[in-house]
């Protein structure tokens, strides 16, 4: 034969970019389109404490609007909630509440969260002792590793005068 290198038919499932493709076995004529880098999903993984009912939760973007929430569950149901949410790469703040004000550890079981994206990267955490509420604010997408944008109640926390310590 002729081949000088020889070259593989490029496919859709060569794991290589080839041919026309845009993108590793994707985009160009042949193949599916690429996923864009504009959106991701964003992991929601709860272990309740033995008081579901009282966990409430909420996925916030930078201008505070609700993408997706969840709870309460149910009393008793200690294993593992899990919410997909498909989500545009950006800064994100989860916000999680505790109605009777123990979070979701220890008193009454070992609850955790954790917050990851499509990769299985952790971007957030806890370990479920965080009383009342708790917020965490993170990154999807190129901008991941950058610093979250603070968030208005961030803000509105440093506007509060300095109280000057009387211990």
């Amino acid at each position: 034969s002729n081949c000088s290198p020889c070259q593989a038919t490029p496919t859709c499932n060569d794991g290589i970019q080839n041919g026309d493709e845009t993108g590793v076995d994707c985009g160009g004529s042949n193949c599916a389109p690429c996923q864009t880098d504009d959106s991701g999903k964003i992991k929601v993984i709860i272990k309740p404490d033995n008081y579901g009912s009282e966990i409430y939760w909420e996925l916030l973007d930078e201008n505070y609007n609700v993408v997706a929430s969840g709870g309460p569950y149910s009393d008793g149901d200690t294993t593992i909630k899990r919410k997909t949410i498909t989500a545009d790469a950006g800064c994100y703040t989860f916000y999680i509440e505790d109605a009777y004000g123990d979070g979701i550890c220890c008193d009454y079981g070992s609850g955790w969260y954790k917050i990851k994206d499509e990769s299985n990267n952790v971007l957030a955490s806890s370990n479920g002792q965080y009383g009342s509420w708790e917020e965490k604010s993170f990154c999807t997408g190129p901008q991941r590793l950058g610093n979250p944008k603070k968030t208005r109640r961030d803000e509105k926390r440093m506007d509060l005068p300095k109280k000057e310590s009387t211990k």
